[in-house]
């Protein structure tokens, strides 16, 4: 059973989650592209991916592995609105981005971060993100299918990646989901929508968040991440 009420998990949680876009300007000869016009100015999108707060401040995590190139143009959308980020810190060997908007005094609603050391089979998740580049915030509930799963993936930007210690659940999790938030019945961020087994039915995972949690302690203490590893290579 939810804590909360799993509307009031919802309800709340949404809030805090965001899409990334990957852009470029737009030149005069290209046609037949994906053109957004955002603040009366054509970009190409290259790529996207959800993403969630975690800082009042702006500060937003997410995957790396579906967004293309760090020398690109970052959005955020949030509330039918556009902002202007950059790249606050980046690991691509344990594919894990944060984004932060630029100049914007401005609170954000960013999302409480749970312990996934305490994590046990059968404990009921929410997944939350953008799916397939048309549905946003879609929301999909399971269990915690498996712990400390390992799988091989290929990617875009980093060619064959090897993942270990993933959360494992039947939410359903589909293209545009990573980076979004898997939140469990206290409507806390225990880890981030990564990928989805291809056929195979309902076999999602998500990075642990204590993994990231590391990482926003070690840019607070020491504005710098000191030596970690997800185990993936």
């Amino acid at each position: 059973m939810f804590k909360k009420t799993i509307e009031q998990i919802i309800e709340k949680s949404i809030k805090g989650v965001v899409s990334i876009f990957v852009l470029r300007e737009k030149q005069d000869f290209e046609e037949n592209k994906e053109v957004l016009l955002i603040d009366g100015k054509e970009y190409i999108k290259l790529g996207n991916s959800s993403a969630f707060f975690v800082s009042k401040d702006g500060l937003i995590i997410s995957n790396y592995h579906s967004l293309i190139s760090k020398d690109l143009i970052y959005k955020i959308q949030w509330e039918k609105k556009f902002y202007d980020a950059s790249i606050k810190y980046l690991d691509e060997q344990n594919d894990i981005i944060l984004l932060k908007i630029k100049k914007l005094k401005q609170s954000f609603p960013c999302l409480k971060l749970g312990d996934s050391s305490k994590l046990k089979l059968g404990n009921q998740v929410i997944a939350i993100g953008d799916v397939l580049d048309e549905f946003e915030k879609t929301v999909s509930t399971g269990i915690i299918s498996g712990l400390s799963r390992y799988i091989k993936m290929e990617t875009v930007l980093q060619g064959s990646l090897e993942y270990k210690g993933l959360i494992q659940t039947d939410a359903a999790i589909n293209p545009g989901n990573s980076g979004g938030p898997l939140i469990n019945d206290k409507g806390e961020v225990i880890g981030i929508n990564t990928l989805s087994v291809q056929g195979a039915e309902n076999i999602g995972l998500a990075i642990p968040i204590n993994y990231i949690k590391k990482i926003l302690f070690d840019l607070k203490k020491y504005g710098k991440v000191e030596n970690i590893s997800l185990g993936i290579k």
